[in-house]
């Protein structure tokens, strides 16, 4: 006979999300077995999920956890995709995603939006001020890794 924890450890082995979770909610897991599984949700980038179980169990940090990195690649993709409104609408969630869309958009070259973003939220000690210098050689770092990158992964 073989115990709920080992149980979920196979279903996660075998990547079978759901399963693991209906075995946690039917067969009465062990804390330590619920916590492992939104961990490896968490690693696993299922953030959305993670932070649905550890909400259902109590498990307030990692909920923590799995809704700031759910957050951080909702920015990312919102300003992947031009959509800077919604970036920094989730971004106004805690100063740590503020700082976090900030950042990000300077890494993207979205100089004017960073600046704006770091004024608004009063960033001056976090974020420095970009010249125009500093730019330009952004811009040429940025060049110079795309031309490196399979075109699938250049933007």
């Amino acid at each position: 006979v073989f115990g709920v924890g080992y149980m979920v450890d196979l279903m996660i082995q075998r990547r079978d999300w759901s399963a693991a979770e209906r075995a946690c909610h039917l067969l009465g897991a062990s804390d330590g077995t619920k916590e492992a599984l939104v961990r490896e949700s968490i690693e696993g980038g299922r953030h959305k999920d993670a932070r649905r179980m550890a909400e259902a169990w109590g498990l307030r940090s990692l909920r923590d956890e799995a809704q700031n990195l759910y957050c951080r690649g909702a920015i990312d993709k919102f300003i992947t995709k031009g959509n800077i409104a919604m970036a920094e609408t989730f971004a106004e969630r805690s100063p740590d995603l503020t700082l976090y869309c900030c950042a990000a958009l300077l890494a993207s070259g979205l100089y004017d939006e960073a600046m704006r973003m770091r004024d608004k939220h009063s960033l001056h000690h976090e974020i420095p001020a970009v010249s125009a210098e500093e730019r330009v050689a952004m811009e040429a770092a940025r060049r110079e890794l795309y031309v490196q990158l399979p075109t699938h992964l250049a933007r």
